[in-house]
């Protein structure tokens, strides 16, 4: 088992460590497709009536009212 913690920088992810594990997962075509749709998804559900957008503007008004 890996251990890790907040306590100390030995224990901290370096920015070329995550760097070098996205560009790996990336060369994958399956994942960088898989990758572009969900961005797609995102896009459609914080763009105006989307999902994510109408919730937000619902949990406004509530507090609006309250």
């Amino acid at each position: 088992m890996e251990q890790w913690s907040w306590d100390g920088e030995e224990w901290l992810v370096s920015g070329e460590e995550i760097g070098g594990k996205v560009k790996e997962m990336m060369a994958d075509d399956a994942v960088r497709e898989r990758a572009a749709k969900v961005g797609e998804e995102a896009a459609k559900a914080v763009a105006e009536g989307g999902t994510s957008h109408t919730s937000m503007l619902e949990f406004v008004a509530k507090l609006k009212a309250a």
